[in-house]
């Protein structure tokens, strides 16, 4: 498991060098990381950051989040 997240940092740490030392927003690219690492511990397969398929996943996993933190506002009437 650590040589998994060793990749992917090391992956970030690449991606982070060619921007030439402007600032950039590391939020998503940390999320796509951390998403890799278990998809590749859970499916055994890893993608590349920059795979449409890997942000594809991604997408779907903060829409499906961001449902079931909406479903009990609606089922209990919390606001």
């Amino acid at each position: 498991m650590e040589s998994i997240i060793m990749d992917e940092v090391q992956e970030l740490m690449d991606w982070i060098a060619k921007q030439g030392g402007k600032p950039v927003c590391l939020h998503g690219r940390i999320n796509l990381a951390v998403l890799n690492a278990l998809w590749t511990i859970l499916a055994g397969q890893r993608y590349d950051h920059d795979d449409p398929q890997l942000t594809k996943i991604l997408e779907s996993l903060e829409l499906l989040v961001n449902l079931f933190q909406f479903i009990p506002k609606i089922y209990f009437g919390v606001y």
